[in-house]
This record gives C-alpha cells, sequence and structure tokens, in this order.
C-alpha cells in the first residue's frame, strides 16, 4: 500500500516513511496518511466480505479442457477480514462469547 502511494509520487517507500517522519506524529501529513490507511483497510475489508459472501468464478477442466467455472465461497477470507476490522475497531464490533 505505502509502496504503491509512495511510487504513485515519484519517491521510494523509505522516502515516504522519511517524510513521515520528518513532518511529526501532529503533522497535517501525518493526519492524512493515517485517513489513507484507514481507507485502504476499508476497501480491503470490503472487498474481501464481498468475494466471501459472494464468491468467486473459478474455471474447472476435464482431460485437459476447460469444461465450465464454478463459483467457489471463502469462509475463511470473510472471518479473516471480519476479526480485522473488528481488532481495528478495538473489539467494540464482536466480542468472544457472543455478547456485544
Amino acid at each position: 500500500m505505502v509502496s504503491a502511494a509512495a511510487r504513485a509520487v515519484g519517491m521510494s517507500r523509505k522516502s515516504a516513511y522519511a517524510l513521515l517522519e520528518r513532518a511529526g506524529p501532529d503533522s497535517s501529513f501525518a493526519r492524512a496518511w493515517r485517513a489513507a490507511q484507514s481507507q485502504g483497510e476499508a476497501v480491503a475489508d470490503g472487498t474481501a466480505i464481498a468475494r466471501a459472501i459472494h464468491g468467486v468464478e473459478e474455471p474447472y477442466f476435464y482431460r485437459g479442457l476447460q469444461r465450465g467455472t464454478r463459483r467457489v465461497y471463502n469462509d475463511r477470507l470473510l472471518i479473516a477480514a471480519l476479526n480485522a476490522a473488528n481488532r481495528r475497531a478495538g473489539g467494540k464490533l464482536f466480542r468472544r462469547g457472543g455478547k456485544p
């Protein structure tokens, strides 16, 4: 994520982190950095949850020829995405034992 953003503005990942360090934690750059990270995490969570719920089309083959596709669902992906979102929310989304 950081590498792609740094590349987009013509700098290295190392330079981006150095700039963040020089700017300081209360700078507008640091606030924008955190906002971009949060937005990226939300997009990643949403994508993972959508893929887990709606599945992904995968081709299947028989005797070397593609014979069709099947929709594959991934419960572990959904659980991982929900757990990651819960950790970022400070455990407020889901609590162990089923109690809110």
